[in-house]
């Protein structure tokens, strides 16, 4: 295998196993925004693992990696977006509305990137990338039928799912935007530095809620659920998905959040017991065959993933 090819690979493999930690979270932080505020838990959870990552950049690179100056702005507006805004409005709109209609929201990640990968860079997709798009979103909403999606139309099931939408566009201008930044630093750097922005830029807006009340509360299954977010669901998750972007093209990588949903689901079934039917089935195969179209390799053998800027018209 060509190092090219290693590298492909391990961009897969990495979001493959960062969005099942995602989908295993959702859940929980719908669970734990119950007993903290939405961003209280959001500036707990990424503090954690900024701390996490800065440690292991120091262990790894033997101290602060140098960031050329005029790149700080961009980072900075990359931590706003993916570890700000993202989480501050992916938390409310669990707040809002169901998990399950927050996970559908979600898959329009790899259709945002798509466009503004388009508008930006000049890439288009294949066909057959579109095709999975579709395919797999219709997986998705075949998944999340089964297990109890509903049309609901009140004001705060809409303010929800219009939050998990924006939560949904600024993961995927993070994506797109911060590619010319993996090609110079790196994932980790790059997450790492993110990270550390959008904690700082989120962290004085917890004033508006109750952070006695929640520190008050950080005991028990609430303790372990804000350091299980922080470290597997911060910085591991955050930096294996951020490293993936650093290697593929960015719609490869959305489009692995179909699965998150599923994934969701299917630890409903492991741990609830509850039932599988074959609408259940069938959109899982769907998923799993939209995420095989958007990202089998193209038959010139050349890499899926396009270069930072692109010539217009390329395909990615």
């Amino acid at each position: 295998m060509t190092a090219s090819g290693a590298g492909h690979l391990r961009g897969h493999l990495g979001a493959l196993i960062a969005v099942i930690v995602f989908g295993a979270s959702i859940p929980l932080v719908r669970l734990t925004v119950t007993a903290v505020p939405p961003l209280t838990l959001a500036v707990l959870r990424f503090a954690q693992g900024a701390v996490i990552l800065l440690i292991l950049r120091a262990l790894v690179f033997g101290g602060r990696p140098k960031v050329d100056r005029r790149d700080v702005p961009l980072l900075v507006f990359l931590g706003l977006l993916f570890f700000a805004v993202y989480p501050a409005t992916l938390n409310y709109g669990l707040r809002f509305t169901e998990s399950s209609r927050v996970a559908l929201m979600l898959t329009t990640g790899p259709l945002f990137a798509a466009i503004l990968g388009r508008a930006l860079y000049g890439d288009r997709l294949l066909g057959r990338q579109v095709l999975g798009i579709l395919v797999a979103t219709i997986g998705v909403a075949l998944v999340l039928m089964d297990r109890g999606l509903r049309l609901s139309l009140s004001g705060s099931t809409l303010a929800g799912d219009g939050l998990a939408l924006v939560a949904s566009l600024s993961a995927s201008v993070y994506g797109v935007l911060s590619k010319p930044l993996f090609r110079r630093y790196g994932g980790m750097t790059v997450t790492t530095y993110a990270m550390v922005a959008g904690t700082v830029l989120l962290a004085p807006l917890m004033v508006t809620e109750d952070v006695g009340g929640a520190v008050g509360r950080l005991h028990g299954w609430v303790a372990l659920s804000v350091v299980g977010l922080g470290t597997i669901g911060g910085a591991f998750s955050f930096w294996l998905y951020t490293d993936a972007l650093g290697r593929l093209a960015a719609t490869q990588v959305f489009i692995y959040n179909n699965l998150i949903p599923i994934i969701a689901s299917v630890l409903g079934v492991a741990w609830l017991g509850e039932t599988v039917s074959v609408y259940f089935a069938a959109g899982f195969v769907l998923a799993l065959v939209g995420i095989a179209l958007v990202n089998w390799p193209r038959r010139t053998g050349a890499p899926a993933a396009p270069r930072a800027v692109a010539p217009a018209g390329r395909a990615v």
